[in-house]
């Protein structure tokens, strides 16, 4: 039976997963908020929130597309 692997992060190191692929580095506090309003997905485990990189690539893309159509 296949499973899907799905790839996560701790919260801490989503600011500079963004930077590393976009140059902007958000605050820890956007990244929660992007988590909150359901813009990432985002998972507590044992006390600690992991967000999926697929996520976050999405929504980076999206980011992307909307400064290109701006």
């Amino acid at each position: 039976m296949a499973q899907n692997k799905v790839n996560s992060i701790k919260i801490a190191e989503v600011p500079a997963f963004v930077e590393d692929r976009t140059g902007w580095l958000p605050c820890l506090d956007t990244i929660r908020d992007w988590a909150k309003t359901g813009k990432i997905t985002s998972k507590k485990i044992g006390g600690r929130v992991f967000v999926e990189t697929e996520s976050l690539d999405q929504m980076i893309g999206k980011e992307e597309d909307n400064a290109v159509q701006a």
